[in-house]
């Protein structure tokens, strides 16, 4: 039996505890490679205590972890105005001398076989070209979040071009410098399509089975609750933070005039000052950071997606949809599940659309059965961790070999 090849995984963030969407991806991933590569982990992050405190956790995967701490965009140190006029935050934040210097000498030892940037932004440590090919997987395409951000806020556009222009130049810049580049959605697919080769983009999407699909069939008992709405996110992440202040302003008071007694609740990892201070509202609870999403999917009346900002396939929509929940959310909500079944969620066009679709759900417990019923239909058609790994892998092994 011939020994493991060895991948060089870089991230922004340790994937642990998987908290976010990107973590859990990457949680998900690194578990089932393990079993396949010796995986080196490599990571440059904003959250250095807790994520050196949480390493041990990740040891049982990887062969060997490095973590370094980036640079605090948020204050005006030396380090981030000697990078500001020609880096984009993004990338100023995963930037470390002492990764740099570690990275270049494995590199150009050749100690590992394919290098994975989980991200562009992972792209500056490895500048220059050499014999070991590269992976570069797209979670979002952030200039073109960057794009939707401004249109929602053109009172920022000033602020916010720069940052566009610089992050499209360096994004597009390391889709043409890897060897192949994985999108997690068509749509990502077709805009990253406009600027390299189409054959060196794949589409491998994320799988759904972290939770256990629920067999429950009969789902008066499987949903508890019928007055509440669940929303939920990292609200440190701004698309997270943008969607749930919108849907409280904007659809959550119109939805209270015709259903008085619904609940809102807010849960999940870091929410902001301005969303805590929403529970200074009649029927909004905050919950915050949860051990465990499933015990509030498996009760909630609905589940509410209401992304304006956003790309690639939502990790919150695959939970609510293994645990079988009656949901509605936007077309950003819904990348990437363009080909499964469209009676499995409602997807509204407009806030309009969000609050009367909400409405009737609340209002007719059999069209919230019957959307439970259909999730079925569209996790029949997703992929699994496994099967994702799988095409992962496929596409690891056409470079190395």
């Amino acid at each position: 039996m011939s020994p493991k090849k060895s991948i060089l995984f870089l991230t922004s963030h340790l994937p642990y505890p998987p908290l976010s969407g990107g973590r859990l991806r990457e949680y998900e991933l690194i578990k089932r490679l393990s079993k396949l590569y010796n995986v080196f982990l490599f990571v440059v992050t904003n959250t250095y205590p807790e994520d050196f405190k949480n390493v041990i956790v990740l040891k049982e995967y990887c062969a060997n972890i490095k973590v370094f701490p980036g640079i605090d965009i948020n204050s005006e140190n030396n380090d981030y105005i000697k990078y500001k006029e020609n880096y984009p935050d993004k990338i100023i934040r995963v930037i470390s001398d002492e990764a740099k210097t570690y990275l270049d000498h494995l590199i150009e030892n050749k100690l590992v076989d394919l290098i994975h940037l989980e991200s562009f932004y992972m792209k500056y440590y490895v500048s220059e070209k050499s014999e070991i090919p590269i992976v570069l997987a797209t979670q979002n395409i952030e200039f073109d979040l960057l794009r939707q951000e401004i249109n929602y806020y053109p009172q920022n556009q000033q602020t916010l071009e720069k940052q566009y222009n610089l992050l499209k130049k360096y994004e597009i810049e390391a889709w043409k410098f890897a060897d192949m580049c994985i999108a997690l959605t068509k749509y990502d697919r077709n805009l990253m399509s406009q600027y390299i080769d189409d054959k060196k983009i794949q589409v491998i999407t994320n799988g759904f089975d972290h939770f256990q699909a629920s067999h429950h069939s009969d789902f008066e008992d499987l949903k508890q609750d019928d007055n509440s709405i669940l929303i939920t996110g990292n609200y440190q992440y701004k698309p997270n933070k943008d969607a749930v202040l919108h849907f409280c302003k904007n659809i959550f008071p119109n939805v209270q005039k015709a259903v008085p007694h619904v609940k809102l609740l807010i849960v999940g990892n870091q929410p902001t000052k301005e969303i805590k201070e929403l529970e200074q509202n009649a029927g909004i609870e905050v919950i915050g950071k949860v051990e465990s999403l499933s015990p509030y999917l498996k009760k909630c009346g609905i589940f509410a997606c209401p992304l304006r900002i956003g790309g690639g396939i939502k990790v919150k929509m695959l939970e609510a949809l293994s645990h079988k929940c009656a949901i509605v959310t936007t077309e950003v909500g819904a990348q990437g599940l363009e080909n499964t079944s469209p009676e499995g969620f409602l997807q509204a066009q407009n806030d309009s659309d969000f609050t009367s679709m909400a409405i009737a759900l609340l209002q007719n417990k059999n069209k919230r059965r019957q959307l439970q019923k259909n999730t079925q239909n569209i996790l029949h058609n997703l992929a699994s961790w496994d099967e994702s790994v799988k095409a992962l892998s496929a596409a690891y092994e056409s470079l190395i070999n």
